[in-house]
């Protein structure tokens, strides 16, 4: 700070100085009043550069595991919608089961039992309409076994998959009652598939035991088999004497002949053309025309009844791993919350004292310079 001298008045160093002291104290207390009025330390980047980037990272930081918490919510949610229909299949299997009970006894009838297969008819129909009605966001959750993908963490990849061991649908649960058709049909011949006919079951396999299959065929001569639901059906070539089923994409050569999961054969003509086949097949059904289909059916209803408890039990745990999840992800939220604030808020009973300090310097300074402007008038007595 240059040192005034009271001789010298064409420039006023003293009122200069108090000037620049007087721009300093009211630059100070406009910063702090600033915080006052915003709740923020840092209200332009000049305020404090590094703590606004870093601080800008803990607010996306922040914002992203808000996001992932409510994900988790939503995959719940999901979860729940599933889990109330797999509840209710599994009511109406416990019903069947005591209907087909009754039904193994001799103490009934044909015209009982007929009463009792229309029922249970009835029954899995029921159980078709709860599969195809149980949606979220218009797609269904119980006809298939492909896994879906929730994002349950803030960064890329930090994901959790969660799939149904088995679809639902009274077919897949081989728990339908009717009789057997061979009858096959075909939609269409734009694939050049020549001949379908009905065959032996094959084993080891969760494919649906009736509906539409559509066969398709690439312009480089593979094809595969689907379900209603477009899952790759599992199939094996015969004219080769091969018995492994499998859903990878197969060479339709000219007269092979394949055989689905359930028992449709596929022989294709000479000529293949690239395009799409449909056909509908039902490899059979179940019955409690008597003592022992009823018991038969008995056996396929307990299994279908373990499937549905095995994947509610894995539903559950699901559930529950997402509510840790979801927990941990808020206790992550709440630190992140904290580590912005201890950067970015402004510290109110700091700024107060800072804002009355600077406002008294403020009176002070600007009682100095009208001193330090009237000083010069002393010189005056010398002329005199």
């Amino acid at each position: 700070m240059a040192t005034a001298d009271l001789s010298r008045i064409n420039t006023n160093i003293g009122a200069l100085n108090s000037l620049n002291v007087l721009r300093d104290v009211q630059k100070n207390l406009a910063l702090h009043q600033q915080r006052l009025s915003s709740g923020q330390r840092i209200n332009s980047a000049a305020d404090d550069p590094a703590g606004l980037t870093l601080a800008t990272k803990l607010q996306v930081r922040s914002d992203s595991l808000q996001q992932a918490s409510d994900n988790i919510g939503d995959a719940k949610n999901l979860l729940s919608v599933a889990e109330g229909g797999l509840s209710k299949i599994n009511d109406i299997l416990g019903q069947m089961r005591v209907k087909a009970e009754a039904a193994a006894s001799d103490a009934l009838g044909g015209d009982e039992r007929s009463a009792i297969s229309t029922q249970l008819t009835e029954f899995t129909s029921e159980i078709d309409n709860i599969v195809s009605q149980t949606k979220w966001n218009g797609s269904s959750l119980l006809n298939t076994t492909s896994a879906r993908v929730f994002q349950t963490g803030a960064d890329q990849n930090e994901t959790t998959s969660f799939n149904f061991l088995t679809a639902f649908d009274s077919n897949t649960l081989n728990v339908s009652v009717g009789t057997t058709t061979a009858a096959v049909t075909i939609g269409s011949t734009a694939g050049g598939v020549s001949t379908l006919a009905s065959s032996a079951v094959a084993t080891g396999n969760a494919e649906l035991a009736s509906g539409d299959y559509t066969v398709r065929i690439r312009a480089d001569g593979k094809f595969r088999v689907f379900d209603q639901y477009g899952n790759a059906m599992a199939i094996a070539s015969t004219s080769a004497g091969g018995t492994t089923l499998t859903s990878d994409w197969q060479t339709a050569a000219s007269s092979a002949t394949w055989i689905t999961g359930r028992g449709a054969t596929i022989t294709f003509a000479a000529t293949i053309a690239a395009g799409d086949s449909t056909f509908s097949y039902t490899s059979g059904g179940n019955s409690v025309s008597s003592n022992s289909s009823a018991n038969a059916y008995l056996a396929n209803l307990d299994t279908a009844i373990s499937s549905i408890s095995t994947n509610l039990n894995k539903l559950g745990s699901m559930v529950a791993r997402l509510t840790y999840k979801e927990e941990n992800l808020s206790t992550a939220k709440v630190n992140t919350d904290a580590a912005h604030s201890r950067i970015m808020d402004a510290d109110l009973a700091e700024e107060q004292l800072q804002t009355t300090k600077y406002s008294i310097l403020q009176q002070t300074a600007t009682s100095m310079l009208t001193q330090a402007n009237a000083a010069p008038q002393s010189l005056l007595s010398l002329f005199r």
